[in-house]
């Protein structure tokens, strides 16, 4: 019996893991997260800003608390305009889809310059909440821990 064991999690250590498969509807959220991160990286601010709900509220590690869709877009345009995104890729972890709401887990790295520096690599860590309206993803809330590395 222990050799059963031992040989069954011989095997199971030595397995790769499978990709994740997403169903469709999962994907037709992603396919909305990726086009918002897509958008904020290349600098097509006012596509960003579109794909935000009128009641979207943010959070990141540099706010303190919460604020509100004006504040999100005043702060991001100045941030974003004052950074250079050198490659930058999404990978979504968790995916939750109930009918017209879903909850999407995702993590960012890539190279970026802040401010005009030198390009550093950096992480996000993004949860976001996105509400479907009139057949279109609406990204209604996120936190997003930003963590540039120093070189």
């Amino acid at each position: 019996m222990r050799a059963l064991i031992v040989a069954t999690a011989a095997i199971l250590v030595g397995t790769p893991v499978s990709a994740q498969q997403w169903s469709a509807q999962q994907s037709e959220v992603w396919e909305a997260v990726q086009r918002l991160w897509d958008d904020y990286s290349s600098e097509r601010l006012e596509d960003a800003f579109r794909a935000h709900h009128p009641q979207f509220v943010f959070w990141n590690s540099a706010n303190s608390v919460p604020g509100t869709k004006e504040m999100a877009d005043n702060l991001d345009t100045f941030w974003f305009k004052s950074s250079d995104f050198h490659e930058t890729h999404a990978t979504p972890l968790t995916i939750q889809v109930f009918d017209d709401f879903a909850i999407v887990n995702a993590y960012v790295r890539g190279f970026i310059s802040e401010f005009g520096g030198a390009p550093k690599w950096a992480t996000w860590r993004w949860h976001s909440g996105w509400k479907k309206e009139e057949g279109e993803w609406l990204c209604v809330s996120n936190f997003i821990y930003f963590e540039p590395q120093s070189q």
